[in-house]
């Protein structure tokens, strides 16, 4: 009890004489560049606080589907007034734009202005997403550019499943470049230019001291991979950190590691990190105290989120600086005693955590470091049944952005042009019904020329055929946008809004995607396997799993209906050592069922037989990759 006291004191001590800087202290690697390039008109998509969750997944993925197509995607450091008309309006007025929200230029490339229009127009109709014509020059916009993320996630021992919860909501959001990396990957793979990654992220939880050291002696192994991430970074690629990923980039400046540092910790931040930050484990508030960071951006002020065993980041100088820190605890803290307020040193070591950094940034080189000390990433992880709005995702969608960002600089959008120079008309159904094949054609203006074109139909498919024939397959209205060019590089853009109606109540779900989990487990130990299933034509349907033991769970999830697309889990486990195939299939409500799933391969071995880890997360890899192809 008294070595228990006299550590407290220490950490007391510590805990009272830290101190923030912020990212004003840190403007010797912020300061925006001036760019000598003037930049043509562009459109504006704003950025608050306010989004709902499903809209912040699909303004994240217009902006990567944006970014595939090469066009040139800024983020604005500053708020601003800009003279602007929305998308479909008469009126030009002054509208109010925050930081964060995003500028797309106009190139010189008229095929590639074809794809931007296009995308835009098809999102603001279908997605409902807000987006601006600018209407003035606007002379020195103070931006970071954004790249096209090419991610890859560590994957290896001293990582956990946390990676599943960064793949599943950076593959909903529409990262489509992300892989995984084991140790043994990262020398071969993370800078080879061939693979072209540009971020790579490190997340996991520390449960218990042994799990710790077992993580630092994994990195003892790898010092070469330690090795090839510093460089990955220092050389201008980015990186994000979650729990223990974030403790790497800081636990090396906390004696007796500092000596070790430069083999086996990547040592990107200049500041001191404690473990854990919280006593317990479970939810807390973070407030932001640097609205400038990028991460920051359409955030609240105050946000809800998750805490295991992860670091507090103490003393934040030089390159470092805080955008966020513990600002409460909420009462469900789950593995807190009863009253901890009787439990003097655990009631010590929370009061003395509220208000130090828990969320910090950095640059490493030319490289950028974002460093949670929680897990923002698993606020989206609904096979667990966390979902809750209150958590926005857009916080690991913007570490994503920002890591991987260029700048910042300070451009000039001028010469703005018009579009629309043309009459066009969609033409076609503005009913249909689901699997139906419905044609659409089109009168254009002046068709006499050559002109190029391109079809959207609010369902993420295109086409670029005169006249297309398309087959929906979910009930809803649609927005069919038709966006043409023609030789005289004026661009026009016409849609027709479909109402797709009628499912058929005799049309059986899609076969569910094989089954996602790891191939090795361990006899008698609890594991999660998760799946979905990609269309149900009467939209709900609950799911029947085959163990391979000659049982069938069918009421497994009879009392939850699922939707077409969402996520289903299953917890189980095998108690008796042997091969197991498990299979799904889905029932509709209508008693419709689909085929069984592929079946995924389970070997059960025993306990503790030391199975490398590297393999168990392979076999996680290999499923969580078939599940979003």
């Amino acid at each position: 009890m008294k070595k228990k006291l006299i550590f407290f004191l220490v950490i007391s001590i510590l805990l009272f004489s830290t101190f923030n800087v912020k990212s004003k202290d840190l403007k010797s690697f912020n300061d925006p560049e001036i760019s000598t390039e003037n930049k043509i008109y562009g459109f504006l998509i704003p950025l608050n606080s306010t989004h709902p969750n499903e809209m912040q997944i699909n303004i994240s993925t217009l902006i990567n589907d944006l970014l595939r197509q090469d066009a040139e995607v800024y983020w604005s450091r500053t708020d601003r007034d800009i003279v602007s008309r929305e998308f479909n309006a008469l009126k030009i007025g002054i509208n109010h734009f925050e930081k964060g929200c995003y500028f797309v230029a106009i190139s010189n490339d008229s095929y590639k202005n074809l794809e931007i229009i296009s995308i835009l127009y098809s999102y603001n109709l279908n997605y409902k997403i807000k987006i601006f014509e600018a209407r003035e020059e606007l002379i020195l916009l103070d931006v970071y550019k954004l790249q096209e993320p090419k991610i890859a996630i560590h994957a290896g021992t001293g990582s956990t499943i946390q990676w599943n919860a960064y793949y599943v909501l950076l593959k909903s959001s529409g990262f489509k470049n992300v892989e995984f990396l084991l140790w043994k990957d990262i020398p071969k793979k993370l800078n080879n230019e061939s693979y072209g990654f540009n971020v790579l992220i490190w997340a996991a939880w520390i449960k218990g001291m042994w799990n710790f050291k077992e993580s630092i002696l994994e990195n003892i192994k790898n010092t070469n991979s330690i090795k090839e991430i510093k460089d990955f970074v220092y050389r201008g690629n980015g990186y994000v950190g979650s729990c223990y990923g974030g403790i790497m980039t800081s636990f090396g400046n906390k004696i007796p590691l500092r000596f070790f540092k430069s083999k086996f910790i990547l040592d990107f931040l200049d500041c001191y990190s404690i473990i854990p930050a919280l006593p317990g484990t479970g939810g807390f508030t973070v407030k932001i105290v640097d609205s400038d960071c990028p991460v920051s951006y359409g955030l609240p002020k105050i946000i809800k989120t998750k805490y295991f065993h992860g670091p507090m980041f103490l003393m934040p100088r030089k390159n470092t600086y805080a955008f966020g820190v513990i600002n409460d605890v909420v009462e469900e803290h789950w593995e807190y005693d009863k009253d901890i307020k009787n439990n003097f040193l655990k009631y010590l070591k929370m009061t003395l955590s509220i208000n130090r950094p828990i969320w910090v940034s950095a640059k490493f080189g030319n490289g950028t470091v974002v460093s949670f000390g929680d897990h923002p990433e698993y606020n989206y992880w609904p096979v667990r049944g966390i979902t809750d709005p209150s958590y926005p995702y857009r916080i690991a969608q913007n570490a994503v952005f920002y890591s991987s960002s260029k700048g910042p600089f300070i451009i000039n959008a001028t010469n703005f042009v018009d579009i629309n120079n043309f009459n066009l008309k969609v033409k076609g159904p503005i009913q249909g019904q689901v699997l139906e094949e419905i044609e659409f054609d089109k009168e254009i203006e002046g068709a006499e020329q050559p002109y190029s074109l391109i079809w959207r139909f609010g369902d993420r498919q295109n086409s670029t055929d005169e006249k297309p024939i398309h087959r929906f397959k979910i009930q809803r209205p649609y927005y069919i946008v038709l966006s043409v060019l023609k030789k005289d590089n004026n661009i026009s853009t016409a849609f027709l809004k479909t109402d797709i109606k009628d499912y058929p109540e005799n049309i059986p779900p899609d076969k569910p995607i094989k089954v996602i989990g790891t191939n090795y487990i361990g006899r008698g130990e609890t594991y999660q396997f998760v799946t979905k299933v990609n269309y149900s034509f009467n939209n709900s349907y609950w799911l029947s799993f085959d163990t391979g033991e000659g049982i069938n769970l069918d009421n497994y999830t009879k009392d939850k209906f699922y939707s077409t697309q969402e996520y289903c889990g299953l917890i189980y486990r095998w108690d008796e050592i042997g091969t197991y195939d498990l299979k799904i299939k889905a029932i509709d409500e209508n008693g419709n069922e689909s085929e069984w799933s592929d079946p995924l391969r389970i070997e059960v071995r025993k306990k503790n037989n030391g199975l490398s880890k590297d393999i168990e997360n392979k076999g996680k890899i290999q499923f969580l990759s078939e599940f979003f192809n």
